[in-house]
């Protein structure tokens, strides 16, 4: 997602871990605003409001070049365009 694209995430239930795992590995980088809030629908605005900082890599990598162990397997490498869909493939099983 380019800043200030977003998306409507619905779901039957609270989406809190998502939540969380977008403040740890992305910090500054999305808002969430709640639309709904259950009991049997939850809907949730998320807004890209931030870029990554720079001396983060698309690969998870930071300026030397330490990458999260879970980013990458088997040293495969990714277009920008790959790997967006394949962390928000990711992010969806996790949480959802």
């Amino acid at each position: 997602m380019s800043v200030g694209d977003a998306i409507l995430l619905i779901n039957d239930h609270d989406p809190k871990p998502l939540f969380y795992q977008f403040q740890a590995e992305r910090p500054g980088e999305v808002s969430w605003a709640p639309q709904e809030q259950g009991p049997e629908r939850w809907v949730i605005r998320i807004e890209r409001v931030g870029a990554p900082p720079a001396a983060r890599h698309h690969d998870g990598a930071d300026a030397a070049g330490a990458g999260r162990a879970d980013d990458l397997r088997n040293g495969a490498s990714h277009s920008d365009a790959s790997w967006r869909q394949w962390r928000r493939c990711r992010t969806a099983r996790r949480c959802c």
